[in-house]
């Protein structure tokens, strides 16, 4: 059985990368975004790909109605008991939560 032993040359590489480590919040941020944007993307056209020139597009249709829908519902539980004068307004998507379905 083979042990690996750190050397001096890898402990100074690791050493050194957390040495210049020189991002941001903003650098994080946007590797974050591009990374979960990225994948979906790929994912997207190759599941398009995978259903065909018929299903894949109702697909897309489908899933864009069930987000339009989700979207509205959100949007509605903003306000109380009507949606553009309600008199109670919920401010997190939580106090929604605990609002709808009780503490």
């Amino acid at each position: 059985m083979m042990t690996l032993k750190p050397s001096s040359f890898h402990i100074g590489l690791i050493l050194f990368c957390f040495l210049i480590l020189e991002g941001t919040i903003w650098t994080a941020t946007a590797h974050v975004i591009t990374g979960v944007i990225g994948a979906g993307v790929l994912s997207l056209a190759w599941s398009i790909a995978q259903l065909g020139w018929i299903a894949g597009p109702l697909c897309m249709i489908f899933f864009a109605a069930i987000t339009t829908v989700s979207t509205y519902l959100l949007c509605d539980c903003y306000r109380f008991p009507d949606p553009e004068h309600g008199p109670i307004r919920n401010r997190s998507y939580m106090e929604a939560v605990k609002f709808y379905l009780g503490e």
